[in-house]
């Protein structure tokens, strides 16, 4: 019994220490998914109010830039409506520079001519005579030929600056329009730019938003540990119930527990047998076992004696009726009843011839339904003491029964 209280207290123990361990390292979990629960909402809030505040300074952004844009395209209209007549106008003056150098070439010829005929008298292929009047009238002619002409390019070449006072202004305006073209270019790749920024913050407002998920998810969990810290702990009240009984069993089990109220009823009982046995076996002394086993032996029923000071036939008596004691004990508690009685070489040992003759008298003295098996190197000494013998010997070191 003790071996096995030891054995339930041993188990009991690991039990109570790997449920402590299980408690501790179930405790540490909850207390990390809490403050990893209160980290995500803290964070997530604080991060999406951040990030939905700059979607809404950069869509103001936009909103401002869009409506610039609009306004430079009215301008960029306005100011292309202004050189509508662009290409009419460089029209214009490449004809007009073109019939300026026809009419400079037409002027150049006249006064060409009119040098000739005022430098010659006659002609210089043929000549022949030129006659004065028809030189005079021919001088004349081209002179008043390059007159008109030449109040023609006057006009001309007004024109022609007037065109090229509208041309410098048409160009004026282009390199306005241009700037204007170009700032809108800028506006618009601004505006691409905050879209792309608004899409990015928009899938890290989602990112954190899902983010709820995995704080639900860390609720769950921590749903599952406080059940399985609730089942460890009802286990390790279990336990501690059961360690309790087992500590009522280990007092009850003890020396000075249930074990010393039942040796304390049968010690009495076990000397009365023992010192009947003894005296049955002509050895007339006072044996005496304490509630802690312990032997008082006084011969002569006032010397005191220990185990150790009989000779060895004095001592197998004591251990054969310390042998049927314990045999009557087991039976009277009816927790061990046998009839059989199997004793090895008792007779080959140093119990003397008395000690022999009482010895039997106390085997033949046993209820009629024991059998009792000796075991003797004696047989030749013993074989009229019994009703039957069975002699074995040794054949090719096995034992047999002889023939």
């Amino acid at each position: 019994m003790n071996n096995l209280l030891k054995e339930k207290i041993a188990t009991n123990k690991a039990a109570i220490n790997e449920v402590g361990f299980q408690i501790n390292l179930i405790e540490n979990k909850i207390e990390l998914t809490n403050k990893h629960i209160d980290s995500l909402k803290s964070n997530n809030d604080h991060l999406i109010k951040q990030k939905q505040d700059l979607i809404r300074e950069l869509s103001n952004c936009v909103t401002e830039t869009a409506a610039s844009i609009t306004v430079a395209n009215i301008k960029l209209m306005d100011k292309a409506n202004l050189i509508v007549d662009s290409e009419k106008v460089i029209s214009k003056r490449t004809k007009l520079i073109e019939l300026e150098s026809q009419l400079e070439t037409k002027i150049r010829s006249l006064k060409k001519e009119i040098t000739f005929y005022h430098d010659n008298d006659s002609c210089p292929t043929c000549r022949q005579g030129i006659d004065h009047d028809f030189k005079n009238e021919t001088i004349g002619d081209r002179e008043t030929k390059q007159n008109e002409i030449t109040d023609a390019l006057q006009k001309i070449e007004a024109e022609i600056n007037a065109i090229n006072d509208r041309v410098n202004e048409i160009t004026e305006i282009n390199k306005e329009i241009t700037a204007i073209n170009t700032k809108i270019t800028e506006l618009n790749s601004d505006i691409r730019s905050w879209d792309n920024s608004i899409k990015t913050l928009q899938t890290e407002i989602d990112g954190l938003k899902k983010n709820t998920t995995v704080i639900n998810e860390s609720k769950d969990d921590l749903h599952v540990l406080n059940d399985q810290l609730a089942a460890q702990q009802k286990h390790k009240e279990e336990l501690a119930n059961e360690r309790s009984v087992i500590e009522v069993a280990g007092v009850l089990l003890k020396d000075s527990g249930i074990k010393t109220r039942i040796i304390k009823q049968y010690v009495p009982i076990m000397n009365k047998l023992i010192n009947k046995y003894l005296a049955a076996m002509d050895f007339f002394v006072q044996f005496e076992l304490d509630e802690n086993f312990n032997e008082k032996i006084k011969s002569r029923f006032r010397d005191e004696f220990s185990y150790a000071s009989f000779s060895e036939g004095e001592k197998m008596r004591i251990d054969l009726a310390l042998m049927f004691t314990w045999r009557a004990i087991a039976k009277l508690r009816n927790s061990a009843s046998t009839n059989l009685l199997i004793m090895d070489e008792v007779f080959d040992s140093s119990l003397d011839v008395g000690g022999t003759e009482e010895f039997l008298k106390i085997l033949e003295g046993l209820t009629g339904d024991t059998n009792t098996f000796i075991i003797s190197h004696k047989g030749d000494q013993l074989y009229d003491k019994f009703h039957s013998v069975i002699k074995f010997e040794k054949h090719a070191n096995f034992s047999r029964i002889a023939a």
